[in-house]
């Protein structure tokens, strides 16, 4: 069929008829933008809805509009351990400027961070964590933004704080363990140079003195030590004349408590011996390096000085953290040692003590240097009084925080009166380690908590292969056959509400349990039992449960809203006046 042309007429026609047509037809005005600016009623509307449920939660307004915003908040982050950080929350204090939301007004910030026993670096930190939002957000939702940003940095934040403290630690140790192990390699060497210079009789100390006023002008050092042993001959060298030096000067300077002569050279067993009975340690070491012990809100009436007979200490193996109780015999103000080995790992643990003479002006009593271990805790010790009239001594034994004792001396008679309010341990590490015998001895109360619980239930008659009672169900849950074992305790109960009923302490949360069938303990799960293959609830279930239980939507429980989930949705038909394709097809 040839193909059709319009005449131009009908084009001409139909083109006013259009003109006609659009401008019959109103155009649609644009609709304006939504404002996307709010108020500051707005934006306390939204935090309120948040944290209303605060007994803290307000506001308060000054006299020049300025608002102060208070609240508690509870960290969302599921790693974030409230019960070791914040059992309570976090409390915030955040000023509002009173042109706030405006263009130019300046953002609001956080003025104080609670609780007080949170670290110190910690609550610096957050007031930045939320002025860094607060000032280059939009003016407006600075405040919710800004909680928003610290809600998820807070984990990290506190996980970077610790991980950096933990590191200036682990850095001190390794300094003070450095420092300890130079003072027994100084030890050894102080040893050696003693048995070295053992063999020194009253004839060489007298010409090694006399050597030395000779030749001390002598400026070359070498030179000067080699014609020293030159005049004092009998086999002494240049080496062993100079430390020979050394050490008469520690003596003279009180370094070290005792300088030995031996008479015949030729006796060698004699001179070792001789050697290894000096005393190399000295109190002004163990007051430098160690830790000062001072009794507490002591009282001395009729007394005039305490001195210390036998120092009772508590404390943790450097090796395996385990507390031990040690104690050592002191004779006067000289330095005295002890040794004792580890109950765990039998490393041997050795505790020096320099006593100091205590009065009503020092409350000092020694200074304590561990090694191997550290000194954490001060026990009941004996002590020795002096009496102010007669100089008589008084035996004071097991005296501690708490310990008061009125009497008279047994000399002349006076009236004497000693009171002990506490004790306390200065120096480097003993808070950190303290905390340590803490967890050591929460752990050990622990097992014997569980030790003890065990064998309650087994003389209540629950034993491995038979049946808990009732099969572990109770009141509360008469579907969960089994019982779970608390931590807090170390009891087993059929649920938390049994637990909290007959305990007067609020339930953890429990990670083992037993089996209701057979009463084997395993850990905490949904699956059946490891031992007899006993299902620990009721297997079949009506509720939806994450997509574990019921799936039919026909025997689920109308209380479940995933029963009627998606029946009004809509579901697109075929149309049905579909023409058929050319052909027929």
């Amino acid at each position: 069929m040839p193909a059709v042309t319009r005449p131009a007429q009908s084009s001409r026609r139909v083109a006013p008829l259009v003109e006609q047509v659009r401008s019959a037809i109103s155009l649609r005005q644009p609709v304006t933008a939504p404002k996307v600016a709010c108020t500051w009623e707005d934006e306390f509307w939204r935090i309120r809805r948040i944290y209303e449920e605060n007994p803290a939660f307000g506001a308060e307004e000054g006299e020049g509009g300025e608002r102060v915003l208070r609240l508690t908040h509870l960290c969302s982050d599921p790693d974030w351990e409230a019960i070791n950080w914040a059992p309570d929350g976090l409390v915030f204090e955040i000023g509002v400027p009173a042109t706030y939301p405006e263009e130019l007004s300046p953002p609001p910030v956080m003025l104080n961070v609670g609780p007080a026993r949170l670290p110190e670096r910690f609550r610096q930190l957050v007031p930045c964590l939320f002025g860094e939002v607060a000032a280059r957000a939009p003016a407006n939702n600075n405040v919710y933004r800004a909680l928003q940003h610290v809600d998820r940095n807070l984990t990290m934040l506190w996980l970077k704080l610790q991980a950096a403290t933990e590191r200036v630690e682990k850095e001190r140790r390794a300094e003070l363990q450095a420092e300890r192990e130079k003072i027994r390699q100084q030890e050894l060497a102080a040893e050696q140079a003693q048995k070295r210079a053992a063999t020194w009789s009253d004839e060489d100390q007298r010409l090694l003195e006399a050597a030395i006023e000779e030749f001390g002008n002598e400026p070359d050092f070498k030179r000067r030590w080699n014609l020293v042993a030159q005049r004092v001959g009998g086999g002494h060298t240049a080496k062993s004349c100079a430390e020979r030096y050394r050490l008469c000067r520690d003596f003279a300077l009180g370094k070290v408590e005792r300088l030995e002569l031996v008479g015949n050279r030729g006796d060698e067993a004699e001179a070792a011996s001789s050697a290894t009975s000096t005393v190399v340690w000295s109190a002004e070491h163990v007051r430098r390096q160690g830790i000062e012990v001072r009794l507490l809100g002591l009282q001395l009436e009729g007394f005039s000085t305490l001195l210390l007979e036998t120092l009772r200490l508590q404390v943790v193996c450097g090796r395996c953290k385990k507390p031990s109780d040690i104690f050592a015999e002191c004779d006067s103000t000289k330095v005295s040692s002890a040794e004792h080995p580890c109950s765990v790992c039998r490393q041997k643990l050795e505790l020096r003590v320099a006593p100091r003479i205590c009065h009503g002006g020092s409350t000092a009593i020694a200074h304590v240097l561990g090694m191997n271990c550290h000194p954490v805790q001060y026990l009941r010790s004996n002590f020795v009084a002096t009496c102010g009239e007669c100089a008589k001594d008084v035996n004071i034994n097991d005296a501690g925080p708490g310990h008061r004792r009125r009497g008279d001396c047994p000399g002349c008679f006076t009236k004497v009166n000693i009171c002990i309010e506490g004790d306390e341990l200065l120096g480097p590490g003993v808070a950190h380690w303290r905390q340590v015998a803490a967890d050591e001895n929460d752990k050990m109360n622990s097992r014997r908590q569980l030790k003890d619980a065990r064998q309650t239930e087994s003389k209540s008659g629950i034993k491995a292969g038979q049946p808990l009672p009732n099969n572990g169900a109770c009141k509360h849950y008469s579907k969960s056959f089994r019982w779970l074992r608390f931590p807090c305790c170390g009891k087993a109960f059929p649920c938390v509400d049994c637990h909290d009923e007959q305990m007067d302490h609020v339930h953890e949360w429990a990670t083992r349990m037993l089996c209701g069938a057979c009463s084997h303990e395993q850990p905490y799960s949904k699956d059946k039992c490891q031992r007899c293959g006993a299902t620990q609830t009721r297997p079949k279930s009506t509720f939806w449960e994450g997509g574990e239980g019921c799936r039919n939507k026909a025997t689920m429980s109308k209380n479940d809203s995933h029963k009627y989930k998606g029946m009004n949705k809509t579901v697109p038909q075929p149309k049905s006046g579909v023409k058929k394709r050319a052909g027929g097809k």
